[in-house]
């Protein structure tokens, strides 16, 4: 249906997931989309950028921003090269 397209997901929570934390298990939304979008819905790559810690105290905006473009700046190119 959709074998030569990529997709990038733009994510956004409000704890961090990704650190091998004791949330990492809980972050089931990215395998899940992944999963459905390439092997259900045919797209060919699937991609993801996330802003992380959104509600953690003390929350520091500034920083939550950076990390998104950072991880936006990483995936963005990986992303565009696969079209």
């Amino acid at each position: 249906m959709s074998n030569d397209r990529n997709l990038l997901i733009i994510q956004s929570s409000g704890s961090i997931y990704t650190n091998n934390v004791r949330y990492s298990p809980l972050e089931f939304s990215y395998y899940y989309l992944k999963e459905m979008l390439e092997n259900v819905m045919g797209f060919h790559e699937t991609y993801i950028a996330r802003a992380q810690g959104t509600t953690i105290q003390p929350i520091d905006e500034q920083q939550i921003l950076s990390d998104a473009v950072n991880d936006l700046e990483n995936v963005f190119p990986k992303f565009c090269n696969d079209l």
